[in-house]
Parts: C-alpha cells; structure tokens; sequence
C-alpha cells in the first residue's frame, strides 16, 4: 500500500513539474511578446512624430508660400504644387 502510494504521488510530482515547466515556458513566450510589442510601438510612435512634424513643417511652408503669392494666383497654385510634390 505505501509503495503504491509512493508511486502515485511521484507520478502526481512528475506531472506538476512539466506542468510548471510549461507554464514557466509560455510566460517566457508571452513576456517576449509584449516586449516586442513594446518596441514596435515606440517605433511607430517615433514615426508618428516624424510625420506630425513634416506636415506642420509643410504647413508652415504653404502659410508662407500663400501669404508671399497671394496677390498672383497663378504663382501660388505653382508654388502650392510644387510644395506638394516635394
């Protein structure tokens, strides 16, 4: 009866050390996730910035470029085009 009970709960100790082991496996999986995750979304927000600056850095330029060809509205839509396409 003790060996068999022996028995059981070296099993039972087996099964619960791979279950931890798996455990301890997947939260390593998901901890390297989120800090992947963590840094795509630092690049994304740098890269964010980097297009709010370029559109107020051309939006400045058209508020320039308007004011400076407002009188000739050939010239500003020249100038408006060009802005744009560069």
């Amino acid at each position: 009866m003790l060996d068999s009970q022996c028995e059981v709960e070296v099993e039972l100790s087996s099964v619960l050390l791979q279950e931890e082991e798996a455990m301890l496996s997947e939260m390593e999986v998901t901890g390297q996730a989120f800090e992947d995750m963590q840094e795509q979304n630092v690049r994304l927000l740098q890269q964010l910035r980097e297009k709010d600056d370029a559109n107020f850095k051309l939006m400045s330029e058209v508020g320039t470029t308007t004011s400076t060809y407002c009188r000739n509205p050939c010239i500003l839509t020249v100038a408006l085009n060009f802005t744009i396409a560069h």
